[in-house]
């Protein structure tokens, strides 16, 4: 037998004294001793079980004491008459009396007789029908009003739970609700749009007076249903598709929709209704009157644009001294904006030295005291000068008088006529006069820049024309980069090419003159330009190579005027090479071209001449005439008085 019991031992002693255990006993005694064992294993299993039970029961009721005390809620225990047998206080909360005190007391019995009532009320319902009763109540505490929430409930041998809770803070907010929606209620009232939320089923559950007006219901027959229960299917089916849209879209969504002859805009947008509930909100304005004044500004504006759009000049309207319209050309030779120049005193925009004759001319306009357009400068909103041609028409505009102003741009021809006058002062001017006539007054420097390029670039030399003392008139055109970016960029290069273009360019009426070179020995040729006799500039050509110029020569000539040897032979071997036979032609063909140019250039000056002299001679007889008129206005009435001819003499 395994180790015996001690509970075994004892009962075996005390038995069957000491006498040996009989043999076919042994299976029977050792089923007794793991009985015993057994039995042990089980009283221990039991005990740890008490031992955890308590301790976590304890823990739980520390735990709900804990909570109990944090929460704001008291709790009294009644017994069936309303006597209160214990009370447990939760958080601090302002009450009538300490709640400790009123154990003994009967709860119906709180100063306020009516609240009392209530309680009783509530305690005879809850005996009655079993079931939780709830009651609510205010009491004036430290001079203010508090709101109160009572819960009864059933409880064991016919007692009562009473839970008490301080519901002022959500009492206020009920009431700041209450008056809230009395506020919005009274606006969306107000209004004359239509005012709608639907719930998550896209049924009505908010609406104003003017949507139930629309109806022909009351708001309480239109609340609680959808649209397909208050219009037309094919009504009903458009506006639940825009339902859709801005629940889907999660934004606002604008639509138009025909009613009769009426136009409504709706604005619909989603709502946040609470537990993952989306609604929809909107606003339905009717602007039937809004579209057909905008039907008819659009066709203002059509009518406006086409002007704006084939109109060739400036078109604003003044009115009480002020622009109350201007065209788009008005911003774009003022540099002002639209908005900039609404309002805005067109006077102000005129030069200050044309202003006094603008006004004048302007006003004579206006009686009908000048037909022809006048003319004054205009001062722009970056500074700049520009000259203006107007005319003006008194009308009515929008049911006021005004003036309709049209003006244009002329300051390229006011230039033109100062660079017209200005050269034919120049080309008047006798030619053997000191100050001489320069080459760019007789020319289009433009016009002669792009000759020049083009005669570069046929015949592959590098071309100039300078003046007389050897500085450049045009650009240098497919100069060779050993002259344009080495020989030149020395100070001493530089001054044997202005002294080798003056040489070369000499005039010459046999033919051009062809030389290599002073400054780096390529081959150069010119020809001269002189206008009856005068030589006023020079065009040269050259910059190619033969046989006869080396690299040798090229490098001394650096060292001389201190440039790099190596940076010059390079560029040395990219100059063109020519030979002299074909570097003649292309000297006689620039020696013709600038033949032409100075017979164009005497051209030029005879015409001017001829110009000059006619005005002169207009002018003479203009002033011959109304002297003539003069000395009519003196004979007496009853004489005959001769017609003068437009082209001068006596009838």
């Amino acid at each position: 037998m395994e180790r015996m019991h001690s509970l075994l031992k004892r009962q075996i002693k005390r038995y069957l004294d000491s006498e040996p255990i009989p043999r076919a006993w042994e299976v029977f005694m050792n089923a007794v001793n793991e009985a015993y064992r057994q039995m042990d294993l089980d009283r221990r299993m039991l005990e740890r079980s008490l031992d955890l039970s308590s301790s976590e029961l304890l823990e739980a009721n520390a735990e709900m004491r804990a909570i109990f005390q944090a929460i704001p809620d008291i709790l009294f225990r009644l017994d069936g008459s309303g006597t209160i047998l214990d009370c447990k206080a939760g958080a601090k909360m302002d009450f009538i009396a300490e709640p400790k005190k009123m154990i003994g007391k009967r709860i119906q019995e709180i100063p306020m007789k009516s609240i009392g009532d209530r309680f009783q009320t509530a305690i005879d319902c809850l005996q009655a029908e079993k079931t939780m009763v709830g009651v609510e109540y205010s009491l004036t505490v430290h001079g203010q009003e508090q709101f109160y929430e009572a819960r009864l409930l059933p409880f064991l041998e016919d007692q009562i739970i009473a839970i008490i809770r301080n519901i002022t803070d959500r009492k206020r907010t009920e009431i700041k609700l209450m008056e809230s929606e009395k506020l919005y209620r009274t606006f969306i009232n107000a209004t004359y749009d239509m005012v709608f939320l639907k719930d998550e089923r896209l049924r009505n559950i908010v609406i104003n007076q003017s949507l139930a007006s629309f109806f022909g219901k009351s708001e309480e027959h239109v609340v609680g249903k959808s649209d397909f229960e208050l219009m037309p299917q094919a009504a009903a089916e458009k506006c639940r598709e825009t339902d859709l849209a801005a629940l889907e879209k999660m934004s606002l969504v604008t639509s138009e929709e025909i009613v009769g002859d009426q136009v409504y805009e709706t604005l619909k947008f989603p709502v946040d209704l609470g537990n993952n509930r989306k609604g929809v909100g909107g606003f339905i304005r009717n602007i039937t009157d809004r579209k057909r004044v905008e039907a008819e500004r659009e066709r203002a504006e059509y009518l406006y644009r086409t002007l704006a759009r084939n109109a060739q000049s400036a078109i604003f309207i003044v009115q009480e001294g002020r622009l109350r319209f201007v065209n788009p050309y008005v911003t774009v030779y003022t540099g002002y904006e639209e908005k900039e120049l609404i309002g805005k005193d067109p006077v102000s925009l005129i030069h200050p030295d044309d202003r006094e004759s603008a006004g004048k001319n302007a006003v004579r306009m206006i009686k009908g005291n000048l037909s022809s357009p006048y003319e004054f400068r205009i001062v722009c909103k970056n500074g700049d000068i520009r000259w203006i041609m107007e005319t003006n028409t008194p009308f009515d505009y929008e049911g006021k008088p005004a003036v309709l102003m049209n003006s244009m741009d002329i300051t390229e021809r006011k230039r033109t006529e100062e660079a017209l006058e200005k050269r034919i002062l120049a080309l008047t001017r006798p030619l053997d006069d000191a100050d001489g006539i320069a080459f760019e007054e007789l020319f289009n420097l433009d016009d002669i820049q792009r000759l020049q390029d083009e005669f570069a670039r046929a015949t592959g030399v590098g071309s100039l024309i300078i003046r007389t003392d050897g500085t450049p008139i045009t650009s240098p055109s497919n100069f060779c980069r050993l002259c344009g970016d080495i020989i030149r960029k020395t100070e001493k290069g530089l001054a044997n090419c202005y002294r080798n273009d003056s040489v070369i360019g000499r005039a010459s009426t046999y033919g051009p003159t062809i030389e290599p070179c002073l400054s780096g020995g390529l081959w150069d040729a010119g020809a001269g330009i002189s206008v009856g006799g005068r030589h006023i500039a020079n065009w040269l050509i050259g910059q190619v190579r033969d046989e006869t110029q080396t690299e040798e020569n090229m490098r001394r000539y650096a060292r001389e005027i201190g440039a790099d040897e190596e940076a010059v032979v390079e560029a040395f071997r990219e100059v063109p090479v020519m030979s002299r036979e074909r570097f003649q032609h292309v000297a006689h063909a620039l020696f013709t071209l600038a033949n032409q140019l100075s017979n164009f250039a005497y051209q030029n000056v005879q015409q001017a001449r001829f110009i000059t002299e006619r005005k002169q001679a207009e002018e003479a007889l203009r002033e011959s005439e109304n002297s003539f008129g003069r000395c009519l206005s003196w004979l007496p009435l009853e004489w005959p008085r001769p017609m003068c001819k437009p082209a001068g003499g006596f009838a």
